[in-house]
């Protein structure tokens, strides 16, 4: 079961770019966006001398002058993410952003994973691109064990300061998604059956669906609907039978807050939802080839063909959504 649960994660991870680790060669033929400028470098408050210059070797900054550098404080937390209110808030978490070509996609790395407690790399993702952030490559990374809402803060403050302000409405959507998301997952984090990765997948195929049925149909989907949509994503990403019943509840109540917001509007919504399913299609098969060739476990080689299988359906709903 330990194995299965390292597999599933490690799938996941690697086919959303969590990881990034199969990445590198997509990172390699990605450009900037020259309107943005620097990267912007959004570092927390409550960093020492020493512990920002640590930061910045960690996110691979070589110079002052190669970045824009913004403080992110308790104030600045307050501003961008709900239910934080104290101004003297301890923060530590930073973040690189960088703005990329139209149709790069949002993709995003924890340099530091032993020192991210709480987010993990697919909920910054899914919560980034929710509230309306497109094309940017993300590093996040903290000089001591935090949760990590300073760097996610950091990156909505990088657009506001870029010229380039996300609706409101839509990052407090964005930051329920996280919540949601990041409950179901500490709910489940002694079930060795639950993958964080594929509930963030499963999120952003509910997204898809949803999107898709409000620009083709210039609709919101029944609560019937989205209940079905739900149910059908779950099973696809296995998870049908680990998500109680309270909390595919949970996920259909907050899909219902996602179409019935602003960021069911946002036309880069969909291209960069469809970024993420191209992503899945071009690391997949490399993957699962070498895994079938290095794991010759019976129980590896067993979850491997359920994967396959899973892998199928996934495909199913890409071709089904790019058309």
């Amino acid at each position: 079961m330990k194995l299965k649960k390292i597999l599933t994660a490690s799938f996941v991870g690697l086919l959303t770019l969590g990881g990034l680790a199969s990445a590198h060669p997509a990172q390699a033929r990605t450009s900037i966006n020259e309107t943005w400028g620097k990267p912007a470098f959004t570092r927390g408050v409550t960093l020492n001398q020493s512990q920002i210059a640590e930061t910045r070797k960690l996110l691979g900054i070589q110079s002052d002058d190669a970045v824009d550098e913004f403080v992110v404080d308790g104030n600045v937390i307050s501003k961008y993410l709900q239910n934080s209110n104290n101004p003297g808030a301890q923060v530590y978490s930073s973040s690189l952003i960088q703005r990329t070509s139209a149709g790069d996609g949002v993709k995003v790395e924890i340099v530091t994973p032993e020192n991210i407690t709480l987010i993990t790399t697919e909920q910054y993702r899914n919560a980034s691109i929710t509230a309306g952030v497109t094309d940017a490559t993300i590093k996040v990374a903290s000089a001591v064990p935090v949760t990590g809402e300073g760097a996610l803060a950091g990156v909505f403050m990088a657009f506001d300061e870029n010229g380039q302000a996300l609706d409101k409405e839509s990052i407090a959507v964005g930051q329920e998604e996280l919540g949601v998301i990041s409950g179901i997952s500490e709910a489940n984090k002694d079930n060795a059956d639950f993958s964080d990765a594929n509930l963030n997948v499963a999120f952003a195929e509910i997204k898809a669906e949803l999107a898709k049925i409000h620009e083709k149909q210039d609709q919101l989907a029944t609560k019937e609907d989205v209940e079905k949509i739900v149910n059908e994503a779950l099973k696809n990403n296995n998870l049908d039978k680990v998500v109680t019943p309270e909390q595919t509840t949970q996920i259909t109540n907050f899909m219902i807050r996602f179409q019935n917001s602003p960021a069911i509007n946002n036309k880069e919504l969909i291209s960069q939802l469809n970024n993420f399913g191209k992503d899945v299609m071009d690391n997949a098969k490399n993957w699962l080839g070498e895994a079938r060739n290095s794991l010759n476990s019976e129980e590896a080689q067993n979850f491997l063909q359920k994967v396959s299988n899973s892998w199928d359906r996934f495909v199913s709903w890409v071709t089904g959504f790019f058309n």
